[in-house]
Order: C-alpha cells, then structure tokens, then sequence
C-alpha cells in the first residue's frame, strides 16, 4: 500500500467562557447564556477577530476549579485553553478529568481524541472518536477522524467504511471526497479515486481541482 498522509480534521467544539472576551465568535449556532456571567461560544466559521487573555482565562477557571472540582465543563474548557495555548499534555489530563466526571461529553473525547492522533496514539484515537460516534452518531467530522486513525493503523477496510459514514452523513462536504479519493488511490483503485476526486472538485476543495489538473483528468 502505497503510504499517505490524510489530513484530520481539527474543528473545535464549543466552549464556556467568560465575558472578557471583547468580541464574539459567529457560527451557524447562535451564541447564548448558559448560566450568569457565563457565555457559550461557538468556534467555526469566525467572522470577527476575537481578543483575549487565555492566562486570565486559566487563572478564573483554576479558581472556578478550587471551589468545583467535579464539574465537567471547567476541565474541558481548561483542557481547550491549554491546547490554545500550546500545551497538549495538560490539556489531555483535564480532557480527562472530564470524561471521568461526564462519561457523555463528546466535545472532551473529541478533542482528546485530536491529541491522541497527533501524538500518533492511534488505538486511543480510535476509542474516542468511537465514543464520540456513539454519543452523536450524525458526528461526520469523528468518523473523518477514526477513519484517518484505522489508516494510520493499516485498517483499510475500517477505514473506507468510516469515510463513507462521514460523506453519507454530510455529503456537501468536500474534505470528505477528498480523503476517500486519496485512499481510493493508494489501493490502486483509480476509477473511483476520479469519481471522488470530481465530487471533492465541484465541491470546491482546491488540492483535488489541483491534482486534476496536473494528472490531466476532466473535471
């Protein structure tokens, strides 16, 4: 098998956090209050630039967990602003922590789930997302994801299935095509890489108009 490098996809999930945020995130979800003082965001589709100290952040949640330490959404939001943050090991740990605390938080699996696969611990990152899939089975992006985990560990088939999930699941979605195309390609299986690689193209992904081009396929 020819190797490939699939990329995974790295939305992040909504977190809790507090007004000294000077702007707001907008998404296809609508920004609401989820209890006082508390706002909940929705990262995506950022159509503002957002300000912010993450060390603030971190010094009211730390405060928050001194007087709370069996709340799962503290850890979790913790865990997202020491990713942010660029430290991946603390982040795992209050992930962790609340899972532990809420066995059904898909955001924390999810997110863990991220780290497991770029810290190349690929059976983690495949019971995560599975644990995502079973709490949200419509969760296209986590079968995305367990499915680039299943290639990385030599699981085509698992692999193949996860990716047609996903494109079931969200079928507008390019990425999707793309990824399926790509390991359409690496089993030899060029027929139906093009028709992937097409659907992935009027779709608007820039890498499969691109490989088109150059391979002097029709698009």
């Amino acid at each position: 098998m020819t190797l490939i490098n699939l990329p995974f996809r790295r939305h992040t999930f909504p977190i809790i956090i507090s007004c000294l945020f000077s702007a707001v995130f907008f998404s296809k979800q609508t920004a609401k209050a989820e209890e006082p003082g508390l706002y909940h965001f929705v990262t995506g589709e950022t159509q503002k630039e957002i300000s912010f100290s993450p060390e603030l952040e971190l010094e009211r949640l730390d405060s928050l967990i001194a007087l709370d330490n069996n709340n799962a959404e503290y850890f979790y939001n913790r865990g997202w602003l020491h990713k942010y943050l660029d430290n991946p090991k603390k982040a795992e740990k209050d992930y962790s922590r609340a899972v532990e605390i809420d066995k059904g938080h898909a955001d924390a699996y999810y997110n863990r789930g991220l780290i497991y696969m770029e810290t190349e611990r690929y059976d983690l990152a495949v019971k995560d997302f599975s644990e995502v899939i079973r709490i949200k089975p419509q969760a296209a992006d986590a079968f995305c994801n367990r499915g680039n985990a299943y290639l990385a560990k030599g699981k085509i088939k698992n692999a193949l299935k996860d990716f047609t999930s996903a494109i079931n699941i969200a079928p507008q979605d390019p990425d999707l095509y793309y990824n399926r195309a790509l390991l359409y390609l690496s089993e030899g299986k060029k027929a139906k890489a093009m028709g992937d690689m097409r659907e992935a193209a009027r779709l608007g992904h820039s890498q499969a108009k691109r490989y088109l081009e150059t391979s002097g396929e029709k698009l």
